[in-house]
């Protein structure tokens, strides 16, 4: 499992040339790891919930959505606070 976070204006720089290109529209952060000289970036690895590897949390499609509320049904009124741990236990009932 990754995340990508990005400063917006770093992210808004690129944004032109991401827009005239159909692929990297689909897949945002792609252009920015097959263009390396945009700038610095850092690989934060997940050691603290191995179980978390291979969990695909992204909201693509219909069925994402309702997987991703149904774990937030599961973790509650404070699902905004949950960590990755509490997720990943919410997503093995769903």
């Amino acid at each position: 499992m990754s995340i990508e976070i990005l400063n917006m204006e770093f992210y808004n720089d690129y944004l032109p040339v991401i827009s005239a290109d159909d692929y990297y529209k689909e897949h945002v952060t792609k252009y920015l790891y097959d263009h390396p000289e945009c700038g610095k970036y850092l690989y934060v690895y997940n050691e603290e919930v191995p179980e978390a590897s291979g969990v695909k949390l992204a909201l693509d499609t219909p069925d994402d959505y309702k997987k991703i509320t149904s774990i937030i049904k599961i973790l509650g009124d404070d699902h905004i606070n949950a960590n990755l741990s509490k997720v990943i236990n919410a997503w093995k009932q769903v």
